[in-house]
């Protein structure tokens, strides 16, 4: 066998080897987990099992590498390397558990590191259970970062902030609240919501220079904004816009900041994509310019409506 014979041979047997270890995966699966590209955007329907895809798509990263159907081989492929890869498939013909058998070193060389991955969800309890699959499929004890993009904005800005206190629930509705009943007989929940959602929107479009149009009474819109900024003032509280919006400046007047975490955050995924705000989608442009990201969605499915 010549050398070139040995590295396609090689190559083949690698890309058997991989498919054959998600084959738990029906084939829209497997090539959503196993696909290339700077930026990929999963689409998909209720029950087609997104958050499956993101999890093997770690598995995958953190075991293989950005290998399947590339031209990427270690250097000094021989044939002992061809040997190993042969007996393997082996191996998995005889229908043995695949995930039991220790792999060449040859097949993981281009594994990623846990600790260049990112992955971003909207609810803690998503994160955990995504975390928990992770580990459980990979059979690994220890895990890439799995949090929703407010908890991970607040890791890095605490790094440059001595104290970060967050504004609680009861306090947004308080101070909203006050400001409606001097203009409302009664003051309904999901009034006071919509004025909470249209100072996030308001707020959002601000930071990215665009108009934003008040679903409230201007006036009303006005007071209620200016009473709940100086509250947070008085009190030293940021909410939940303001971490993403004090992290997209930070990163903004510090390049070398960002560029640090660009180095680190070398893979992001995101899950319910459909979900993310004009915020954090400038903050993904951000990170993963030069970087690689792998979100899955579906947009009839999105937990916040409004927006």
């Amino acid at each position: 066998m010549t050398e070139f014979d040995i590295k396609e041979r090689y190559k083949y047997l690698r890309d058997v080897i991989i498919r054959n270890y998600f084959s738990n995966l029906n084939d829209e699966q497997i090539n959503a987990v196993l696909s290339e590209g700077e930026a990929i955007l999963v689409a998909a329907c209720p029950g087609a099992g997104k958050t499956h895809v993101i999890v093997n798509r770690i598995v995958y990263l953190t075991l293989f590498g950005y290998v399947y159907k590339s031209e990427n081989i270690p250097e000094g492929i021989g044939q002992k390397d061809l040997d190993e890869l042969n007996e393997l498939n082996e191996y998995i013909k005889s229908n043995n558990p695949l995930k039991k058998q220790k792999f060449p070193k040859s097949l993981t060389y281009y594994s990623v590191s846990i600790d260049n991955i990112v992955v971003i969800t909207f609810t803690k309890m998503a994160a955990k259970s995504m975390k928990d699959r992770y580990l459980k499929i990979s059979g690994s004890k220890r895990s890439p970062f799995f949090g929703t993009f407010h908890s991970l904005f607040y890791r890095i800005l605490s790094k440059y902030h001595s104290e970060i206190s967050i504004i609680s629930e009861g306090e947004i509705y308080g101070v909203i609240n006050a400001v409606l009943d001097k203009y409302l007989d009664f003051v309904k929940e999901d009034e006071v919501r919509g004025v909470i959602n249209d100072i996030s929107h308001y707020k959002n479009n601000k930071l990215l220079g665009l108009e934003y149009e008040t679903q409230t009474d201007t006036k009303v819109f006005m007071e209620s904004l200016m009473a709940y900024e100086e509250y947070k003032l008085k009190n030293k509280l940021l909410d939940f816009d303001d971490i993403v919006i004090n992290c997209i400046k930070l990163f903004e007047k510090n390049p070398n900041i960002l560029n640090s975490y660009k180095r680190l955050f070398k893979n992001i995924l995101v899950d319910e994509f459909q979900d993310c705000d004009s915020e954090q989608i400038y903050m993904l442009k951000l990170l993963s310019k030069g970087n690689k990201i792998f979100a899955v969605g579906d947009e009839d499915q999105c937990i916040y409506g409004f927006r």
